[in-house]
This record gives structure tokens, C-alpha cells and sequence, in this order.
């Protein structure tokens, strides 16, 4: 029953940030990447406008970050 209070958490969290994050790309580590799979947070993310999740392990100099 734990898990579903912190999922709701996590996600209600997230939906406290909407602002900030519509139109972002976001780069996640691979543990945050995890965490976000497993509370479903990806369909909600991009629910709220965002642009792209990436890998922050395969960030390059190339890659535009503003």
C-alpha cells in the first residue's frame, strides 16, 4: 500500500512542476530513468508538454542545451 501513497507522491510532484518543464527536453541518469519507468511518470511527462526525455549518459557537446 506504501507504493501507491509514493507513486502518487512522485506523480503529484511532478504535476507541481508543469510549468517549468513544458517544452523541455529533460536528460535523466539512469536511476532517475528507472524511478520515472516505474511510477509511470513517461506517459505524464509528455501529458504535460514535454518535448523529449534522454539519456544523460549519452549527453554530448553536440547536443543543444539551453
Amino acid at each position: 500500500m506504501a507504493l501507491v501513497d509514493v507513486t502518487k507522491s512522485c506523480l503529484d510532484s511532478i504535476h507541481q512542476i508543469s510549468e517549468h518543464i513544458e517544452g523541455a527536453t529533460l536528460y535523466l541518469d539512469a536511476g532517475s530513468t528507472e524511478s520515472f519507468q516505474l511510477i509511470g511518470a513517461f506517459p505524464v511527462l509528455l501529458d504535460l508538454g514535454v518535448c523529449a526525455v534522454c539519456s544523460l549518459e549519452n549527453l554530448c557537446s553536440l547536443d543543444v542545451v539551453s
